[in-house]
């Protein structure tokens, strides 16, 4: 059986801290920012990129003030990239992610490709608008700027094209290609990919590529692989799983059930006994989280 990998290898200590974004100690106040706003309007400097991008940050990031940076913006003469990915991100963000989108399409008539990280907001507001047609574009034109490789970008990528399963493994291709190490959220994509399709060797190339990088298994990534191992019947790499796992919710003890229940090879009496045995964890579970 070829997915039956020793899972304990699947499973590390980690001994550092998760890293947080940090929110950045210099942001002003919407009051500061509209006092500095007036201030560059009294020196003339209101149209000037370098002296109002300050003011643009601090606007995009404040839904109230989303609207008074769509008008900011258009007074600036000759903006800069930083200046156009502010917006982006502030409107793809925001409720407007279809003027993020014709945001980008007029930063490019302007002469500017963008960067990772206008990609990585571009791509976010075609998903939310379910844009595949856009979302192609900005794909290819990523493609042809070589910033598909950035492990943010790809995972923007998968998620706009997550209802296209064969691309989502192609992207995956794409991503070892370069040399792209994915993360659990990656593989989570790629495992519901697999069992969509019934793509058993891709799945079995899943969990080697798990293995072999080192891919730390959180509780999603988890359950998606008890879920995967249920629906085929390996009850057994299931459970391995599941006794691994640091950190189990309602979800991962219904796949566990669910997967005994449903498997033809087990004796109905494993099942039985799995349910009694783990039956006041249940009830005590589901008292602390609802």
């Amino acid at each position: 059986m070829k997915l039956a990998l020793h899972f304990s290898r699947l499973f590390f200590t980690f001994s550092g801290t998760p890293q947080t974004p940090l929110v950045s100690q210099n942001l002003i106040s919407i009051a500061a920012t509209k006092e500095l706003h007036a201030h560059l309007i009294r020196t003339q400097l209101h149209t000037d990129p370098y002296s109002m991008s300050d003011v643009i940050r601090s606007y995009v990031l404040s839904p109230p003030t989303l609207r008074e940076a769509c008008l900011t913006f258009d007074r600036i003469e000759r903006p800069t990239l930083l200046i156009w990915n502010h917006m982006i991100r502030g409107l793809s963000q925001g409720e407007w992610p279809v003027e993020a989108i014709d945001m980008f399409d007029r930063m490019r008539d302007q002469g500017l490709a963008g960067n990772n990280l206008t990609f990585i907001f571009i791509l976010k507001a075609c998903a939310r608008v379910s844009d595949i047609v856009r979302g192609r574009r900005v794909h290819v034109h990523s493609l042809k700027l070589g910033f598909e490789s950035y492990l943010y970008v790809c995972n923007a990528l998968i998620h706009i094209q997550a209802n296209k399963f064969e691309e989502v493994l192609g992207l995956f291709d794409s991503m070892r290609e370069e040399n792209v190490k994915a993360d659990a959220v990656t593989m989570v994509k790629m495992i519901l990919a697999c069992s969509h399709l019934g793509n058993r060797d891709k799945a079995e190339s899943i969990v080697k590529y798990i293995a072999d990088n080192h891919v730390e298994i959180d509780v999603f990534l988890g359950n998606s692989l008890i879920d995967m191992y249920g629906r085929r019947g390996l009850v057994g790499l299931a459970r391995e799983v599941f006794d691994h796992m640091a950190e189990r919710n309602i979800v991962s003890w219904n796949a566990m059930i669910i997967g005994y229940s449903n498997s033809s090879w087990q004796q109905p009496i494993l099942t039985r006994k799995f349910k009694a045995k783990n039956y006041w964890k249940l009830v005590l579970f589901c008292r602390k989280e609802f």
